[in-house]
């Protein structure tokens, strides 16, 4: 069954350079014809009383996606990401997302947070993501595809995996969140002098 999911997207209030710093344990995808730098993680919980669930993160470099004039007359970046989870050649899970940056006046960009959460069951998968950016007329896409293994939750106590978080926030409603919370992933493991807090999210099991 091909399942479609609702993604979120934040904005990272770091500056890119931070992110390019260092990057362990994530994905990191630039080509030199497209536009679009990205950052990519996967983290998988397990829901209670079902199955596994893959949050899928990544990050849009500030500057690698052009900012134009929307229709209000705001200055906003415009990336389109497609993201597919296959198995055996067959489409197990995707998303297809317009992900906006804030609406601003001036030209200062940030790095765009987006997520996908995928409800799979166990097994090897292929990950893919392709992202267009909508304010260039160069319809390059950058293309990002990893290995993606989701396991079965262990016998006993056991934990999870450790999400890093730039802030965690009460979700407001109609938002997608984890038990009434809203974290929005921290993609990088340099942690500049702006941050004087390490939030992180992780669940412990039976």
């Amino acid at each position: 069954m091909v399942e479609g999911t609702r993604g979120v997207s934040f904005v990272r209030m770091e500056r890119a350079w931070f992110l390019a710093l260092a990057i362990v344990g994530c994905g990191w995808c630039s080509t030199a014809n497209a536009t679009v730098d990205v950052v990519v993680e996967t983290k998988t919980f397990h829901v209670a009383g079902g199955g596994p669930r893959v949050d899928v993160n990544m990050a849009i470099i500030a500057g690698s996606a052009l900012i134009s004039t929307n229709q209000a007359g705001f200055m906003q970046a415009r990336v389109q990401v497609l993201t597919l989870v296959e198995a055996d050649g067959a489409i197990k899970a995707f998303a297809k997302t317009e992900v906006l940056g804030p609406e601003r006046l001036d030209s200062v960009q940030y790095d765009l947070v987006h997520q996908e959460v995928f409800d799979l069951a166990p097994g090897d998968y292929t990950l893919s993501i392709e992202l267009r950016d909508l304010n260039s007329d160069d319809t390059t896409a950058t293309r990002y595809s990893a290995p993606l293994a989701v396991g079965i939750m262990p016998p006993g106590i056991s934990v999870s995996e450790v999400l890093f978080a730039e802030r965690i926030v009460p979700a407001g409603e109609g938002v997608p969140g984890k038990y009434g919370y809203q974290v929005v992933p921290l993609l990088s493991d340099y942690f500049p002098s702006t941050i004087n807090a390490l939030e992180f999210y992780a669940e412990v099991y039976n």
